[in-house]
């Protein structure tokens, strides 16, 4: 764990994980500090669009779902149709209750009917609706972290111009 003692009046020493010791000014310290929280932002910025991208490929991909069960229905007419078993497997990784159930019959083939399939895409629309939800509460923290990294930077920025100023203004003097 990093370490910071105040050694003076504009002084710190600052102690890495690896027990280096760096001594550096108020100004240095609160730029160090401010690029430390823009990356550590940077981070998260990356993880939370990783994790926004996951959900609107699984959205992507119930929609799809939806579509097809829309087709096995009118493939089943008046009788029944296969559910494809990555169909299930969709289905059965995300928590979502196919139909009360099938008509089963050999080799673990499931076959719907209308009124069953009723239940799937309903089932399938309510999953949708709830990653809908998350998508965005996933913006939401996209927008803070991006807020947060932005603040982040102004204030190096802020540091060096205020910097930059003062040695502006001690090189004019000692002219």
């Amino acid at each position: 764990m990093t370490s910071i003692t105040a050694t003076g009046a504009d002084t710190f020493s600052v102690t890495n994980n690896n027990g280096q010791t760096q001594k550096m000014s108020g100004e240095m310290l609160m730029q160090l500090l401010a690029l430390r929280g823009s990356q550590v932002c940077a981070d998260e910025l990356q993880t939370q669009m990783q994790k926004s991208n996951d959900v609107l490929d699984q959205i992507e991909t119930a929609e799809k779902w939806a579509a097809k069960i829309d087709d096995l229905k009118v493939t089943a007419g008046s009788g029944d149709s296969d559910m494809p078993s990555d169909m299930m497997s969709f289905f059965d990784k995300n928590g979502i209750q196919r139909s009360s159930q099938g008509n089963f019959y050999s080799a673990g083939h499931v076959r719907y009917n209308d009124a069953q399939w009723d239940v799937a895409k309903e089932n399938l629309q309510a999953y949708i609706h709830k990653m809908n939800g998350q998508s965005q509460m996933d913006y939401i923290k996209l927008q803070s972290l991006s807020n947060q990294n932005n603040r982040l930077f102004s204030l190096m920025d802020s540091i060096e111009t205020k910097s930059n100023q003062t040695k502006s203004d001690i090189i004019r003097d000692i002219k």
